[in-house]
């Protein structure tokens, strides 16, 4: 062995490249290149393969190569019938195109390697590590008998050598055990977790320090957490020392974890810092008195933001809660709002049906009234007319029979003046349905004739009349509604204002006719409609009237401030 060993140091002062295949420091890396060393020095014009073999000589892992390919090191050579690896198997000689080169032929081979032979020589190391070897010897009988001679005679201390790599049994204690697994525990660990002294410098730390790009293990033992964290911070103004110094004193005078998280700057991120005091517990200062807090800074980077998406989407759904919310109240007051419009106008519906059903039988009764009126101007006036002059005519035609019991001539002329009372009543009663003057001249005429008989008949009230227009100014469909309204409007005025004074206005204004009779009287209350009642029926006689002629009715009122009462219609063209 110590020959050997010899031989591999004085040869590794010299030669050319060796390919390794590439992996962390071991034993195994160390054999492979000692056994390359011994190939290359003892046979000059040899090639070799250095291999690992598995346990059930399927396949093999090429650890080394020997004047042959660097980019074979690390193939995996898939074994055949012709070739079996394995530690234990006995060593084989091949001719050339079969055997390794077999497993190798889709690869390309170095030049000069077509006729050649192959020793395989095991180790006897176990599987997976290095423990084969195949030496590549020119197709030459004594160079290939003196290789396998020096093989077989060098196969025990290659066997020696391989020896070499196997573990060493060590039975550690336990306690050493459990604070190894604990250090590789805490190592994988993605917080920075680190015991701090009195001074808060760093006397043990984590690996995490490295991922985090801020040093390694060994240099920041000794190092102020704040200049470890911040290495090219003055101090200034910065919220992670103010952070540390301000949970150190909290922690020291509370006895318990202080946490404080911020946004930092400098490291871009957002880091939790929880800082506790050590010394507090019983028995711990007797076995490190330098540590005396544990300091876990942890990167809550992610979670802030996704607490922050969060917060932004639940901001978001309740702008859309609240946005619906107004929209659905909005929505529910315009309902209400609709309903009570319904219902405002349900109920107007209901009074204008029960002011129809109340106009119906008030027209009824009018009409009733209006007939037994005319039938009794006709029974008193005209009829008592008639039955006068058939009597004055009877008289007469007795008087022709008998003419020395009366002058004839004085019985005619008595049913002539009789006939003459007659046409001037029934006249009369025409007159009061419909005037005359309406048909004949106009309406404007036929009102200034009904206000002439008015102020004849009621001479106490002080009539003034504003009519500056003409018969033709006013369209024929509306003059039988403006000389109702006025004859109505009178008629109240003569019935319940008490009125000293009354003008009657029509004119044509803004493309409307305006009717208007204004007096000076009581007046009543618009808001109770006891005072409408009171003053009849003729009211709701003009405003159906108005409205079935497209215009509409006002009355302007107060008690002890007079009434006015005034009639609008639309006029086409004007």
């Amino acid at each position: 062995m110590d020959v050997l060993a010899r031989q591999l140091k004085a040869d590794q002062s010299g030669g050319g490249p060796i390919a390794v295949a590439p992996s962390r420091p071991d034993p195994s890396a160390q054999i492979v290149s000692h056994i390359a060393c011994w190939l290359r020095l003892n046979f000059p014009s040899a090639r070799g393969l250095i291999l690992s073999c598995d346990e059930g000589g399927r396949h093999a892992l090429v650890r080394g190569a020997v004047r042959m390919p660097a980019n074979w090191v690390g193939q995996v050579l898939a074994g055949r019938s012709a070739l079996k690896f394995g530690p234990d198997s006995p060593m084989l000689v091949r001719h050339a195109g079969r055997g390794v080169l077999a497993a190798l032929s889709g690869r390309k081979l170095p030049a000069g390697m077509r006729r050649f032979h192959q020793s395989w020589l095991p180790l006897g190391a176990p599987a997976g590590t290095v423990n084969a070897v195949i030496v590549f010897t020119p197709e030459d009988a004594r160079a290939w008998t003196l290789v396998r001679r020096r093989l077989r005679h060098s196969q025990s201390l290659l066997r020696l050598l391989a020896a070499a790599q196997l573990p060493q049994p060590f039975d550690a204690h336990p306690a050493i055990m459990a604070k190894q697994q604990w250090e590789a525990t805490v190592d994988v660990l993605p917080e920075i977790i680190c015991l701090l002294d009195g001074d808060r410098r760093v006397r043990r730390i984590n690996r995490t320090i490295e991922r985090w790009g801020l040093g390694n293990v060994r240099d920041s033992v000794g190092c102020e957490l704040h200049g470890l964290l911040h290495p090219n911070c003055s101090g200034r103004g910065c919220r992670l020392q103010r952070a540390l110094r301000d949970g150190w004193d909290q922690a020291a005078g509370t006895g318990r974890t202080s946490e404080v998280q911020f946004h930092d700057r400098d490291l871009q991120r957002t880091l939790n810092i929880s800082l506790r005091h050590l010394t507090q517990r019983p028995g711990f200062a007797g076995a490190d008195a330098t540590v005396q807090a544990v300091c876990l800074v942890a990167d809550v980077t992610a979670l802030c933001a996704a607490r922050e998406a969060l917060q932004s989407l639940n901001g978001q759904l309740e702008g859309r809660v609240r946005a619906r919310t107004e929209e659905l109240t909005r929505a529910n007051d315009e309902l209400r709002d609709q309903i009570l419009r319904c219902e405002i106008a349900e109920g107007r519906l209901r009074e204008s049906r029960n002011e129809l059903s109340t106009l119906t039988v008030q027209l009824m009764h009018a009409q009733e009234n209006e007939r037994k009126s005319i039938s009794r101007e006709l029974h008193d006036a005209v009829g008592q007319s008639l039955s006068a002059i058939k009597y004055t005519l009877e008289r007469s035609v007795h008087l022709l029979d008998h003419p020395d019991r009366g002058n004839l001539a004085d019985a005619l002329e008595l049913a002539v003046a009789h006939v003459h009372r007659t046409i001037n009543d029934v006249r009369t009663i025409s007159s009061s349905l419909r005037p005359r003057l309406l048909d004949d001249l106009g309406p404007v005429s036929a009102v200034r004739a009904f206000c002439r008989e008015w102020s004849d008949v009621y001479p106490s009230v002080r009539l003034a009349v504003d009519m500056p227009l003409r018969d033709a100014d006013v369209p024929r469909v509306l003059g039988i509604s403006v000389f109702r309204v006025v004859q109505e409007a009178l008629n109240n005025v003569a019935k319940h204002a008490a009125a000293k004074a009354v003008t009657v206005s029509l004119a044509i204004r803004r493309g409307k006719l305006t009717v208007q009779v204004a007096d000076d009287g009581i007046g009543f209350d618009l808001k109770s409609k006891r005072g409408l009642r009171n003053r009849g029926s003729g009211w709701r006689g003009m405003r159906e009237r108005a409205e079935h002629d497209g215009g509409k009715l006002t009355i302007d009122s107060a008690p002890g401030r007079g009434t006015t009462l005034a009639v609008c219609w639309p006029i086409v063209g004007a």
